[in-house]
């Protein structure tokens, strides 16, 4: 099932397992950067390693909507309450890396629900910044 409207972008810094791109691109446009790049304009989803953190702080782009942390020990509280201010969901599915099929999955489900769609709609059971989220439906 592949959506017809325009799809948001997720930008991915890590390798996703086949399974989770495949998945992801049924709702998103999919793509891959270094770490070192920019960053497209219109990134709407963010899949990030733990140690890339630092970097991306300043160099978001202002679209972003949600960021997803991936082999951390912890998602850094300052980095935290940046993306609140900034009102970015931030989730931190515990996983080590995003090329196993197990753990992109819960990658990939995260990244879904934080857009509303998948069986979690709009409640990623990861999310760290929890007081985001929309308690009215």
């Amino acid at each position: 099932m592949r959506l017809s409207l325009q799809r948001h972008r997720c930008v991915s810094l890590l390798p996703l397992a086949h399974t989770a791109h495949q998945r992801l691109d049924d709702f998103f446009s999919v793509e891959y950067c270094n770490p070192a790049d920019e960053l497209p304009p219109d990134t709407a989803a963010l899949i990030v390693g733990g140690a890339s953190l630092a970097s991306l702080q300043v160099g978001l782009p202002a679209r972003i909507q949600s960021v997803t942390v991936v082999g951390s020990d912890a998602v850094p509280p300052q980095f935290v309450e940046q993306m609140k201010a900034k009102r970015v969901l931030v989730t931190w599915p515990r996983v080590a890396g995003a090329e196993d099929e197990r753990e992109a999955m819960e990658i990939c489900h995260d990244v879904m629900a934080a857009f509303g769609f998948g069986r979690m709609g709009s409640r990623p059971r990861n999310v760290v910044n929890d007081v985001l989220l929309c308690d009215c439906c």
